[in-house]
């Protein structure tokens, strides 16, 4: 599970970082820019837990039932429902 440091930068610190991370997404053109940007910023982990959060999103646009979002994921039911 990813940890976020207990100590938090200044919010103008928070905004210029922010905006540098979307500036970097923004300026990726190509699928291989974007694969090798990801596989350099995350984790595995991570890239699992976004891939999920994603997939979730995309099952309840297309109306998929809570409970199989819940075993095809292998999520728990308060996962599901966050979204």
């Amino acid at each position: 599970m990813p940890h976020v440091s207990q100590k938090r930068v200044k919010k103008d610190v928070f905004k210029r970082m922010s905006n540098e991370f979307i500036n970097s997404v923004a300026f990726l053109k190509t699928r291989p820019e974007i694969k090798g940007f990801l596989n350099e910023l995350l984790t595995p982990t991570e890239r699992i837990m976004l891939a999920k959060r994603l997939v979730i999103i995309l099952m309840l646009q297309k109306g998929y039932p809570f409970n199989i979002i819940e075993r095809t994921l292998k999520l728990s039911p308060s996962t599901v429902a966050r979204f």
